[in-house]
């Protein structure tokens, strides 16, 4: 893998699916990381740099933490990086949240593989 790889941070907490994704980016020429917590995420955020988010926004069962929490954290960093948000439910309410972010795409679960490669590059290729 070359040294420009795009680094991408997955932010979700259901590790199988996580781990999915990772292995897709992976075999498709970019270096995946991956976290479960909000903490986790932001611990990654710093320590990896990455250059896109992909972010659920949906972190616990008990919703204490939240992808939105996660952005709005790592924005305050300061660091510039893109960001696509994913969620299996999203309500009018979630959506306002979404919407007030600086977010590049949202997509409402299931994704397919190939609407997950697809939506990474048209994030990647956004100025």
């Amino acid at each position: 893998m070359s040294e420009n790889a795009v680094k991408i941070l997955i932010v979700e907490d259901e590790r199988e699916v996580a781990g999915h994704m990772r292995r897709l980016l992976e075999r498709n020429g970019y270096i995946a990381f991956t976290a479960h917590t909000m903490a986790e995420g932001l611990e990654k955020f710093e320590q990896e740099k990455p250059d896109l988010c992909v972010v659920d926004v949906f972190l616990t069962m008990t919703l204490s933490e939240s992808g939105i929490d996660f952005l709005r954290a790592a924005l305050k960093t300061g660091r510039k990086f893109k960001s696509l948000v994913i969620s299996g439910r999203c309500d009018e309410f979630l959506k306002e949240d979404i919407e007030a972010l600086p977010i590049n795409l949202f997509l409402e679960k299931p994704i397919e593989p190939g609407q997950l490669l697809d939506a990474i590059k048209k994030v990647l290729a956004a100025e």
